[in-house]
């Protein structure tokens, strides 16, 4: 279902006093209870011309409550090696006191079209961090390059 509120456009927006007419400051308050419900962006990381594997990194979040999170990632090869290559990104985080992750499958494509996303939600305890990591090789070492991107929403 999709909420369309559109704004009382046969009603002036103040009455002969100036203050917000009834229909205008009750349209408002829906737009802010809509923008407060939306999702938020808290981290979007970028890496470009990586070509090597990324050890266990959390992401730089802000303090974070236990709640749930949506996870976008996106990986590419942007620089192929002539024999082959590998490349697999881990995303952890600790959700009632465990240990949880999720992985993409290892691509080895080895074309500028190699690709793969996913999004997940997931659910973290009180502070835990989300980290990420990367598996990479490339037949000639260091010679295959990757771009990885991840996107952190909160989600109310």
């Amino acid at each position: 279902m999709t909420l369309v509120v559109s704004p009382p456009t046969r009603v002036p927006a103040v009455d002969t006093e100036r203050y917000f007419q009834r229909e205008w400051r009750d349209y408002l308050l829906t737009l802010q209870g809509l923008a407060g419900a939306a999702p938020q962006v808290l981290f979007t990381l970028s890496l470009t011309n990586q070509h090597a594997s990324i050890v266990t990194t959390p992401l730089t979040l802000p303090a974070v409550t236990a709640g749930y999170y949506r996870i976008s990632l996106y990986q590419t090869i942007t620089t192929v090696d002539a024999v082959s290559s590998s490349l697999g990104t881990t995303v952890a985080w600790v959700d009632g006191g465990a240990v949880k992750s999720f992985a993409t499958a290892a691509m080895t494509g080895n074309t500028l079209a190699t690709n793969d996303s996913m999004v997940r939600l997931i659910h973290i305890d009180n502070a835990s961090p989300i980290t990420y990591a990367t598996l990479y090789a490339s037949n000639t070492p260091n010679v295959m390059r990757y771009a990885l991107g991840i996107v952190t929403e909160a989600i109310p």
